[in-house]
């Protein structure tokens, strides 16, 4: 304690000899304390926490208390726990001084302030083994981190304890683990700068059918016989379940007991022995030659292991890992964690997110992803509890979540009407995969354009002149660029001069939906069917008049309007369209769309990009006005500029 208190900053941390505290509490100091009843000494001992505990919320610093948690009285008794449930409610972390029995007898014999009770190396030995075995239990159930500290660099490995336990917790982990993510979207060059879609990959029986935890595990005990065994399944099917603290705890117990050499070696002979599947292997190294396409594999694993098996399979220059494992990375990874990169993928870095997991620990990032895939393996190594997980999750909230089977052969999880399968090396998941989330179709510097432009920013033209301009305008959109963004189809038709002869019409025009976003879009959702004849028109004043009626029987949808100005309209159409039908095609065709709308962060920008959608506009413009009165597009096309 007395080296902590000259290396650790004292305006951060308080110390507290805890003898010292509770013979402040008691007139004639601890020896009086001594004298006490039982139950007289375990109300003060929780008086005495209690206070420290006040006094470091009221300061916010973080308090050091030295103290026992178990007396020996003498050779043929039984050691006396003098833990209070105070002291399970009041600390975080526990640090067990792990010193050799002799040293200890040593310590005791030579102590001539106090009278002490000399023991037995035998009996210390028990005592500790006792201690340790108890204190594990009692963290356990009490949400505490526990570690034994041991070997001659005592007070040093303290001091980097005690400065990791004091700035650790749930918030800070999450934000730390955000820093990773930022780190690797703030590099200078390469590919990410100019990525709109992340894959977001969970490694474990996911990237290949091994359990590397596991597989570490069983390397340390090899080498560390003094490891628990059954550690693992201790630690995660106890209470503490696979929450941030389970994980801490799994972090500082391998710091405990294995060396950085050890450590660095047994976990490239883990990554020796792991292959990816071969599908993952084909979907990363096609996301490494598509420039659009970043790759993050974010474990709850150890991260130098992926990281090792990444490099022998020779793709660790193109696939980043986010994972803990051990102090010095600074974070765990856990169900939230992954959840929150997720999510700040998609809303600070504007991406579109596809992420693939295989157990429950992966459940939330599906839920905040664009599209999830579940990977499916064998039966017997699969996560058991998965199906239940995405029984809830399909149940209660909105998830685009397909499934693969890794191999083709397994069995599928839950059925294939709740959970779609799909082909990660078909053409049409790779179609789907690498094209280009925000597709613009922008006509601005067309010559067709600036003709077609200038009779609507003509003041002089309203009514139905301006109503005529803009039907000219959407059959140009529909005739030019529609059709080349949908494609076309061949049909027999009759020729002029007897037989039959090839036309054309759009591709599935009869299962297509204009829509004319009232009012400012009619004029041009007119010029669009009149293109496409055999689509089906409808009005719409907001998106609740589009019915799963109306989609039902269609393919394609075309939103119409005027003007998007900041895209909350289109937007809220956009995602009430998905919700009625998820897999139908939606453009959004416009005469003017406002640059803010589609930059970085635009409402509209991020409605297309989430929900795969399609922007056909005449022009692009960076006046941020918005029109009202005589200025407001659909008064100027219905002579109604009298109306503010």
């Amino acid at each position: 304690m007395r080296r902590l208190q000259q290396d650790l900053p004292s305006d951060s941390y308080f110390f507290y000899e805890g003898s010292e505290v509770l013979g402040g509490l008691v007139e004639g100091g601890i020896d009086a304390f001594k004298n006490l009843a039982p139950k007289e000494q375990a109300t003060l001992r929780q008086r005495a926490i209690k206070q420290i505990g006040e006094q470091c919320t009221l300061a916010r610093r973080t308090g050091l208390v030295t103290g026992h948690l178990m007396f020996w009285s003498d050779e043929k008794g039984v050691p006396t726990p003098v833990c209070t449930d105070a002291d399970l409610a009041t600390f975080s972390h526990i640090i067990y001084l792990d010193a050799m029995a002799e040293e200890i007898a040593g310590r005791c014999t030579s102590d001539t302030s106090r009278s002490r009770i000399t023991h037995s190396l035998s009996v210390i030995e028990d005592w500790k083994e006792k201690e340790k075995s108890s204190l594990r239990d009692l963290c356990s159930r009490n949400e505490i981190l526990y570690y034994t500290l041991t070997g001659a660099a005592t007070s040093t490995k303290a001091k980097e304890l005690c400065l990791d336990f004091a700035r650790n917790s749930p918030e800070y982990n999450v934000e730390c683990a955000a820093q990773a993510l930022d780190a690797i979207f703030e590099q200078d060059a390469g590919p990410v700068n100019a990525s709109q879609t992340t894959l977001v990959l969970d490694a474990d029986k996911t990237l290949a059918p091994f359990d590397t935890g596991r597989m570490f595990h069983d390397a340390v005990v090899r080498k560390f016989p003094t490891v628990d065994a059954n550690f693992l399944e201790t630690l995660f099917g106890g209470p503490l379940g696979y929450s941030y603290y389970a994980f801490r705890q799994l972090v500082l117990t391998y710091d405990e007991k294995v060396t950085d050499d050890s450590f660095e070696e047994l976990c490239f002979e883990v990554a020796s022995a792991v292959k990816l599947y071969p599908e993952m292997m084909s979907l990363l190294n096609r996301a490494a030659i598509t420039p659009h396409i970043i790759a993050i594999v974010v474990t709850s694993g150890l991260k130098t292991i992926w990281e090792k098996v990444l490099e022998l399979a020779k793709l660790d220059n193109v696939v980043q890992v986010i994972g803990g494992g051990r102090l010095c990375d600074g974070y765990i990874v856990n169900a939230a964690v992954k959840a929150h990169l997720v999510s700040r993928l998609r809303r600070t870095y504007h991406q579109y997110v596809w992420v693939f997991g295989d157990g429950p620990l992966d459940v939330l990032m599906m839920q905040e992803a664009d599209q999830a895939i579940v990977v499916v393996g064998d039966e017997e190594s699969r996560s058991r509890s998965m199906d239940g997980a995405l029984e809830q999750a399909l149940a209660t909230a909105h998830m685009r979540v397909r499934q693969t089977l890794l191999p083709g052969t397994v069995r599928p999880r839950l059925d294939l009407a709740q959970l779609p399968p799909c082909f990660l090396e078909s053409e049409q998941f790779i179609r789907e995969l690498v094209l280009p989330r925000f597709q613009l179709y922008d006509e601005t510097d067309s010559g067709a354009a600036k003709l077609l432009a200038t009779a609507t920013r003509d003041a002089d033209k309203s009514g139905p002149l301006l109503r005529g301009a803009h039907v000219q305008i959407g059959r140009f959109l529909a005739a030019s660029v529609l059709t080349r963004v949908i494609g076309l189809e061949a049909y027999d038709i009759q020729h002029v001069q007897g037989g039959l002869t090839t036309g054309y019409r759009l591709q599935g025009e009869a299962r297509t939906l204009v829509v004319a976003m009232m009012r400012g879009g009619e004029p041009l959702a007119l010029g669009v069917s009149e293109t496409f004849p055999r689509s089906a028109f409808l009005h719409a004043r907001t998106s609740d008049d589009i019915k799963h009626t109306h989609l039902q029987y269609c393919d394609n949808v075309i939103l119409c309007d005027s003007v998007v100005n900041n895209g909350t309209t289109m937007r809220d159409a956009i995602e009430h369209i998905r919700a009625l039908k998820r897999d139908i095609v939606i453009l959004v065709t416009a005469c003017v769309v406002q640059e803010g709308s589609i930059a970085n962060g635009g409402l509209l920008r991020e409605a297309a990009i989430r929900h795969g959608v399609k922007i056909v506009a005449l022009r692009i413009s960076n006046n941020r006005y918005t029109g009202k009165g005589s200025t407001d597009t659909g008064n100027r096309l219905f002579n109604t500029t009298f109306l503010q």
